[in-house]
């Protein structure tokens, strides 16, 4: 007669360790069953990594020093992607609107009104933000803009890609147009 030599300790031991094992592989199986396709048609969106990641950069970027309540950012938007891309928006915790702007001449008259359809940048090439020209307008600021302060904006891209960027405060005396048709602007 044979007696089993294996003790109550080890057979327990050896009991969980495939209780684990078999666990582990009902666990792993049911998270294959459950990583199918969404059901929804809907495009996923953007993860915020991909956001950051805008192909446009803004060079030697300025806004008007001012102590009213509008001022403008400049410089100009580098696209170094392939596609084509338009900037939709802008937005900066200092103003509590930020419009993209377009000057206009008519009857020898210079007048900003807000830029329809954004502003497009072409694959490798450039686009000027300039006073008296296109630009980024900040209404009715929180708090002045000083010569050397440094302004944060984010800007959002069609692509859907966003891009933050530091801009620095200086004095500018040019550029005084109507703002649609109505009062001189100020600020700007």
């Amino acid at each position: 007669m044979s007696v089993s030599t294996v003790s109550p300790i080890r057979r327990a031991a050896t009991g969980v360790a495939i209780s684990a094992a078999a666990l582990a592989l009902a666990l792993g199986l049911g998270l294959t069953s459950c990583s199918s396709t969404p059901a929804s048609s809907e495009k996923p969106s953007a993860t915020a990594e991909q956001q950051q990641k805008a192909p446009v950069e803004l060079a030697d970027a300025w806004v008007k020093a001012t102590d009213g309540d509008m001022s403008a950012v400049f410089g100009t938007l580098k696209n170094s992607g392939s596609s084509d891309v338009t900037l939709e928006s802008a937005s900066t915790p200092i103003a509590g609107m930020v419009e993209l702007h377009e000057t206009i001449v008519e009857n020898g008259t210079a007048t900003m009104r807000k830029k329809e359809g954004g502003i497009k940048i072409p694959a490798g090439k450039t686009a000027a933000l300039e006073p008296g020209s296109t630009h980024i307008m900040l209404m009715d600021l929180k708090k002045p803009v000083k010569a050397g302060d440094e302004v944060p904006v984010t800007l959002k891209f069609s692509d859907g890609s966003t891009l933050e960027v530091p801009v620095l405060g200086k004095a500018f005396s040019g550029a005084n147009e109507n703002y649609d048709g109505g009062a001189e602007h100020a600020g700007h």
